[in-house]
């Protein structure tokens, strides 16, 4: 039997503190508006940002994270999950 293990990429992220933190990590691809986010598991809104671009819209709660994928692909995840999959490897 094999054993296999997740491929390490790198990945841009910002935490989503704000509509204006989004809106400048996404800069000229994208829009970012306030918005409200339901979060599976958990009841009512939370306040959030929506991320809108060519590609479509992605939702992102306040204190969550926002990563662009090596194919620029935007993607929301939670800050639980993002501390478990992701470690800083530079800063910029």
């Amino acid at each position: 039997m094999a054993a296999y293990r997740r491929r390490p990429i790198e990945v841009d992220a910002v935490r989503a503190d704000d509509v204006d933190t989004v809106a400048a990590f996404i800069g000229e691809h994208g829009r970012a508006e306030k918005a409200h986010v339901t979060i599976p598991g958990v009841r009512g809104l939370r306040p959030g940002v929506r991320v809108r671009t060519l590609d479509g819209s992605v939702l992102v709660a306040i204190g969550d994270y926002l990563i662009r994928k090596p194919d620029g692909e935007l993607m929301a995840i939670g800050v639980e999950e993002f501390n478990n999959e992701y470690e800083e490897v530079r800063w910029t």
